[in-house]
């Protein structure tokens, strides 16, 4: 039995004795043109499990393939704004690799990036920095109790510049998850829209 139907299978338990809550394990992925902000994420205990703040593409495809199964895998999806040029393509293009290569692990979405923003209630200029502060502040308050230090890391330890997107992403998606806002696919073909 593959790792997918293990995850679809628990899934489908959880969800017939009512006891689905939304994803345990969440791994969500800030694509690049060369590289990922990618965090595993475990929603029970909100904790980092696992982060990359700019890891090359054909190691973030490997990670998808092995490492830690998640129960759910989560893009972020790009979107032109009317200005589209080499590296907007090139992420898009990295999209297309990641929901292909994801397609084997987990029951997967796509999400943009406005539903993100949206979700974690960030508007307006400097959404990175909002995104970084916005997590800080669900997992802690401060920036000492939810990142911590070397000697004494909080659920946050080691979170730096793309995987703050990717947490927001993680974040985000379990919320609309529990909701049922997000749809997950199970489905060879990327979602329209």
């Amino acid at each position: 039995m593959s790792r997918f139907s293990d995850a679809l299978d628990a899934v489908s338990e959880a969800e017939d004795d009512g006891t689905l809550h939304g994803p345990r394990i969440i791994l969500a992925i800030d694509p690049g043109p060369t590289v990922c902000g990618v965090v595993l994420y475990d929603t029970a205990t909100r904790t980092v499990l696992e982060k990359y703040k700019a890891l090359p593409v054909a190691d973030t495809v490997r990670r998808l393939v092995s490492g830690r199964v998640p129960d759910v895998v989560v893009i972020e999806r790009v979107q032109s704004s009317g200005i589209s040029g080499a590296s907007l393509l090139r992420t898009s293009e990295v999209v297309g690799l990641l929901w292909g290569a994801s397609r084997m692990t987990a029951p997967r979405a796509l999400v943009y990036r406005r539903r993100v923003c949206s979700e974690l209630h960030v508007h307006g200029a400097g959404k990175d920095r909002q995104v970084r502060e916005r997590m800080i502040e669900m997992h802690g308050g401060s920036k000492g109790e939810a990142i911590g230090r070397k000697a004494a890391p909080g659920p946050l330890y080691g979170v730096a510049s793309h995987g703050w997107q990717a947490l927001g992403l993680a974040v985000a998606s379990s919320s609309m998850l529990k909701r049922g806002a997000l749809e997950l696919s199970t489905a060879v073909e990327m979602p329209r829209g």
